[in-house]
C-alpha cells in the first residue's frame, strides 16, 4: 500500500469503504483467471512490485546505497549505475549520467501490460555504431533522449576514510550533496 503518493487521500478513501486500496500496486498485478502468468494475483504466487532499493557492503567497509523511480526500468538502470561505478571505477555522478539502455522485452507492469519483444532503447548519446550493430544483430532499437530515460537514479558512495560522494541523474531535475 503506498501513502506517499497523495499523502491520506488514497488510504482514506480505501479505509472508508472498508477495503485496503492498492492504487499503484495493483496496476502491477493481474486479476484476469483466463489468463495464467506468474505476476498474477493468486495464492502462493509473489507478485513483483518495482520498488528497488539497493545497499551494496564491499570490501574494505564500501557502502554503496542507490535508488531510482522508474517502474520497470529500475533494476535496469540500477545494475547499469552500479556497473559503471564498481567495475568501470566511474565517480558517483559520472555513473549516474553515464548512457544507458531499457530492454522492453518484458510484460510491463502498468496499464495495459503490453510487451515489445525484440525492442531496446537506447541513451542518444551511445555511439551511432552501437544502435547499427544492434540492429544488425536483429534488435528493434529505440533512440531515447536523456530527458526520456524512464530513471533518474541517485548513487551515494562512502569509502572507509569517511569520505561521502554522491551522484544524482540531473537530467530528471535531481541533485545530490556529498562532504
Amino acid at each position: 500500500m503506498e501513502l506517499n503518493r497523495d499523502r491520506f487521500a488514497s488510504m482514506t478513501n480505501g479505509l472508508a469503504n472498508g477495503a485496503m486500496n492498492l492504487r499503484h500496486a495493483a496496476k502491477r498485478v493481474w486479476i484476469m483467471p483466463s489468463i495464467r502468468i506468474p505476476n498474477e494475483l493468486a495464492p502462493g504466487k509473489r507478485p513483483r512490485v518495482t520498488l528497488s532499493p539497493t545497499i551494496v557492503v564491499g570490501p574494505g567497509k564500501n557502502l554503496i546505497a542507490l535508488s531510482t523511480p522508474g517502474g520497470d526500468q529500475q533494476d535496469q538502470a540500477l545494475l547499469q549505475v552500479l556497473f559503471a561505478s564498481v567495475e568501470y571505477g566511474y565517480d558517483s555522478q559520472s555513473a549516474v549520467e553515464n548512457p544507458r539502455f531499457q530492454s522492453e522485452h518484458y510484460v510491463k507492469s502498468f496499464d495495459n501490460h503490453e510487451m515489445k519483444p525484440g525492442v531496446l532503447g537506447l541513451d542518444e548519446r551511445m555511439a551511432s555504431a552501437v544502435f547499427q550493430e544492434l540492429q544488425r544483430r536483429g534488435h528493434k532499437v529505440e533512440v531515447k533522449s536523456r530527458y526520456d530515460s524512464g530513471s533518474a537514479p541517485v548513487l551515494i558512495r562512502m569509502y572507509p576514510s569517511g569520505v561521502i560522494e554522491a551522484g544524482a541523474d540531473p537530467f530528471y531535475f535531481r541533485f545530490s550533496q556529498a562532504w
